[in-house]
């Protein structure tokens, strides 16, 4: 029993350190094993190398702006080392109006695309677009883009949304708007008018397309210098739509000293009568007589400020509040100030919350 008990005690003395020294022994069965393994090789996807600054654009959870059309602008370009090729774009849709600022980019070099959807094509609710983009830097490679958005209902389309024009001759002018109705039933204008008196229009309904209605614009000649913020509004038949705008902004002769509006930016909710008052610095040779506005709900009253020496300008504070509600759809007015027998004006645009 005694040789038992001494020879358990001696198996135990190499026993123990035997496995204190398995942890080393595995590593170099492991180690020697491994040297005739072949290494391991991993392979990275192709890089990158033409890169956009978004590959989904999404313009909200809320319906965008009826316009005539849905455009979305992606950044991209070249950050590899040899020179890249735009090739061929696939689209999910037809509609998808793809254009490039530039197709062949050197290393470094940036580029525009422009995506346009004609918003008159297509249904309410929310749409997703699909771009495949394929490029070539030696080997040929594809993107993908996605363009998402909640279109509105079919509205009243103004195109151009706004109307920028330089007249600077005697001789007057004729430009048109055209307003597309894409409902069932279009609706008719019945009277055009306009927020300056040398501007006038008149209204012409498409006899074959009835959802279609030209503006005809006549801008007169020996305009005030400056450029000057004009608004044409039709009147319809439409309760949904009363009133359609269609804003100008004329370029007249080359005004000699600037007009300064403070702030610049002025916005009024529709049915608040919450005042806001708005410094005009003008010429010192501006005698101002009166002022008008649109809409006729906008009043406006105006004294001389005092203006420090230094500026050598006069400062004219006006003052703007809304008396009623205007009529559904008018979310832009203008004010208009007229000097000098109406020789010098000056015009600046209120946004109309509603």
């Amino acid at each position: 029993m005694m040789r038992v008990t001494q020879a358990r005690q001696l198996g135990s003395l190499f026993i123990l350190p035997g496995l204190a020294l398995l942890p080393f022994v595995m590593c170099c069965l492991v180690g020697t094993a491994a040297r005739g393994t072949p290494a391991l090789i991993r392979t990275a996807p192709p890089r990158r190398t033409l890169q956009f600054n978004s590959y989904c654009l999404h313009h909200g959870m809320f319906p965008v702006e009826p316009a005539p059309a849905l455009e979305s602008y992606f950044h991209y370009r070249n950050v590899g080392t040899t020179p890249i090729t735009i090739g061929d774009i696939d689209r999910s849709c037809g509609c998808l109006q793809p254009e490039l600022n530039r197709r062949t980019l050197e290393p470094g070099e940036s580029g525009i695309m422009k995506v346009s959807v004609p918003m008159a094509e297509q249904g309410a609710g929310f749409q997703e677009y699909r771009l495949s983009v394929r490029y070539d830097d030696s080997q040929e490679k594809e993107e993908t883009l996605l363009i998402k958005a909640v279109l509105p209902e079919p509205e009243i389309l103004v195109n151009p949304r706004t109307m920028i024009v330089s007249q600077r001759t005697s001789t007057p002018l004729v430009h048109n708007f055209t307003l597309k109705d894409g409902r069932t039933h279009p609706l008719t204008v019945t009277s055009v008018s306009s927020s300056v008196p040398w501007v006038s229009a008149n209204a012409l309904q498409d006899s074959k397309d009835r959802s279609v209605t030209s503006v005809e614009v006549q801008i007169a000649g020996d305009l005030p210098p400056g450029t000057h913020r004009v608004l044409v509004t039709a009147n319809t038949d439409d309760n949904a739509f009363p009133v359609v705008i269609m804003p100008l902004l004329i370029s007249g002769p080359r005004r000699q000293e600037a007009v300064e509006t403070r702030p610049t930016m002025i916005r009024m909710v529709s049915h608040e009568r919450v005042t806001q008052t708005v410094s005009v610095n003008v010429p010192t040779d501006w005698d101002v007589s009166h002022i008008e506005c649109y809409p006729e709900e906008l009043h406006a009253t105006w004294e001389e400020a005092d203006a420090s020496d230094e500026s050598r300008r006069r400062k004219i504070d006006v003052e703007l509040g809304l008396g009623d509600e205007p009529a559904k759809g008018v979310r832009e007015g203008v004010v208009t100030l007229h000097a000098n027998g109406s020789e010098e004006i000056a015009t600046f645009r209120v946004e109309i919350i509603e």
